[in-house]
């Protein structure tokens, strides 16, 4: 599954060198994706492994990741979905080498998403804990008052259909 930035998004993330300006790039793609449900619907965003923790591997975790996105989009579930910044992340990180410090990713893109007022809820993957992103994550969901859902193991693979 990929997914991807609209074309005038994808062109703005493939010039940013840092999490920070990445994080611009986010926030309008946020409050686009508020628009089609009024001001007063907040979004819910996905946390769990990627890099560190969770299925053992980034592929493993990226399957688990986004089938936990399609999923919840298929229920009708109201994301903002990070996925499309994943390569720019990459990017990113892979620039700054061994000074690639992960929590100038956390603070410079996901804190202003998460201080917005615009997600609501976080939906944690099973296995949430090994991750030391998620775990922040979890902090600042606290911290903010947003809500916390908690999925299942193996939430990923169950089987939906939408009804014609």
């Amino acid at each position: 599954m990929t997914y991807t930035l609209p074309p005038p998004l994808e062109a703005r993330a493939k010039e940013v060198w840092s999490f920070g300006e990445l994080g611009g790039v986010g926030a309008e793609v946020l409050h686009n994706a508020v628009a089609p449900y009024g001001p007063k619907v907040k979004l819910g965003m996905v946390s769990g492994p990627i890099s560190t923790g969770g299925l053992g591997s980034v592929e493993a975790n990226m399957v688990a990741f986004e089938g936990t996105v399609a999923l919840l989009e298929l229920i009708g579930v109201p994301l903002f979905n990070q996925l499309p910044f994943e390569p720019h992340m990459w990017r990113i990180a892979k620039r700054e080498g061994v000074d690639f410090n992960p929590r100038e990713l956390l603070e410079g893109f996901y804190l202003p998403l998460l201080m917005s007022g615009r997600i609501g809820t976080l939906y944690f993957i099973h296995g949430w804990e090994g991750s030391s992103g998620a775990r922040w994550e979890h902090g600042k969901t606290i911290e903010l008052g947003l809500g916390r859902i908690f999925l299942p193991q193996d939430f990923h693979r169950l089987q939906f259909r939408k009804e014609p």
